[in-house]
């Protein structure tokens, strides 16, 4: 049973603390696992719809000097 301490924490037991950590870590598992459903069904619309002679996207890109590129 959750007990209510004052207005800014709960105490709960191990096991209640257990059960709701694995509910919430299905609940994760599952929108996880919609989401890659979702992009998938998204990306075969697409793919569907591509015409092979058009590129996808396109992605601009900066010209950098050397000077720029070195780490330290």
């Amino acid at each position: 049973m959750i007990k209510k301490s004052d207005g800014y924490a709960y105490y709960i037991g191990f096991d209640e603390f257990e059960e709701l950590t694995i509910e919430l870590l299905r609940f994760t598992r599952e929108a996880i696992i919609q989401l890659t459903m979702i992009i998938q069904i998204e990306e075969d619309k697409t793919m569907k719809n591509h015409d092979p002679q058009k590129p996808i996207g396109s992605m601009s890109l900066s010209e950098y000097n050397d000077d720029w590129k070195r780490i330290w």
